[in-house]
C-alpha cells in the first residue's frame, strides 16, 4: 500500500483549546486594563507544555482525516487507511484467506533507471557457471557505483517478494568492494531475468491445519571454486498435514 509520512511543524499550536485557560502576558508585551491592573492572555490554541495539548492535536488530526475519507484502524488507533476507487494498490491484492504481494512497478522503475527497460528477458537468474565467469580475468570497474546501485536494488527486491534471487544476489554481494566488468554483466543478467518475471508474486494463505517445519541443509564441501569452501545455504519447507 502507499504510505505517506510527514511531520507537522508546531503541531500542538494548530489544535484549538478545549477549555478556558489564561496565562500571564509575555515579557515586553505587558498591557494594563482601564482600571490599571495587569491583563492576562486567554489561549485560543493549545501550547506545548499543557497536559491536554497532545490529545487536542490528536482529536484535530483525527477529525480532519475522517473528513477526508480515511478510516481509523481498530487494531492500532494511530493508523488510518483509505481506498481510492476501490483499488488501494496494485502491489497488494487481498482476497478471502489470502494476500498477494508483488513489486512489479518497482522492478519496472529499476529497469528504467539502469537503461534495461527494453532489454531481452532471460529465463534464469544467473549466468551458467557463475563462479568460473567471475573468476575470469576482467577489468575492475573505474566507477563501481553503478554496480553497487544495481545490487542494492536487487537486495530490496529479494528481501521483499523475490526469494528466488537469494543465491545470485548473495554471490553478487561478495564483489561490492572491487566489482569487475564480468560482475556487472552478471548483475545485468539478473535484471534481464526480472524483465521477464516482473509479475511474479508471493501468496500468503491461511492454513487450517497445523504447520510442520522441515529444515534442509546442503554442505557441498567446496562449492566455491576460488576458496574451496562450502557456501551453499539451507532452506525450510512448510507442509500442511504431511503435504509440502
Amino acid at each position: 500500500m502507499i504510505v505517506h509520512q510527514m511531520d507537522v511543524k508546531a503541531a500542538y499550536l494548530n489544535a484549538p483549546i478545549d477549555c478556558d485557560i489564561f496565562v500571564e502576558q509575555p515579557k515586553g508585551y505587558e498591557k494594563v486594563g482601564g482600571n490599571g491592573k495587569k491583563l492576562v492572555c486567554k489561549l485560543n490554541k493549545s501550547l506545548y507544555g499543557l497536559k491536554q495539548s497532545g490529545r487536542n492535536w490528536n482529536a484535530t488530526l483525527h477529525n480532519y482525516l475522517v473528513k477526508e475519507g480515511f478510516m481509523q484502524s481498530q487494531a492500532d488507533p494511530c493508523v488510518y487507511h483509505k481506498f481510492v476507487d476501490g483499488d488501494a494498490s496494485t502491489e497488494f491484492k487481498c482476497s478471502d484467506g489470502m494476500i498477494e504481494m508483488n513489486q512489479t512497478r518497482y522492478i519496472e522503475k529499476v529497469l528504467e533507471k539502469f537503461g534495461m527497460n527494453n532489454c531481452k528477458p532471460k529465463t534464469t537468474p544467473s549466468v551458467l557457471g557463475f563462479d568460473k565467469v567471475i573468476d575470469m580475468e576482467s577489468a575492475v570497474l573505474e566507477d563501481p557505483n553503478s554496480y553497487r546501485q544495481i545490487v542494492g536494488s536487487l537486495i530490496y527486491v529479494m528481501t521483499g517478494t523475490r526469494p528466488d534471487l537469494c543465491h545470485i544476489v548473495t554471490k553478487l554481494s561478495q564483489h561490492m568492494s572491487k566489482p569487475t566488468a564480468a560482475a556487472l554483466n552478471a548483475a545485468k543478467h539478473v535484471l534481464r531475468y526480472l524483465k521477464g518475471t516482473s509479475v511474479l508474486s508471493l501468496k500468503f494463505r491461511k492454513m487450517k491445519q497445523p504447520l510442520e517445519l522441515i529444515g534442509f541443509s546442503d554442505s557441498d564441501w567446496g562449492g566455491c571454486v576460488s576458496e574451496r569452501k562450502s557456501i551453499s545455504g539451507y532452506c525450510f519447507q512448510l507442509s500442511e498435514s504431511g503435504r509440502s
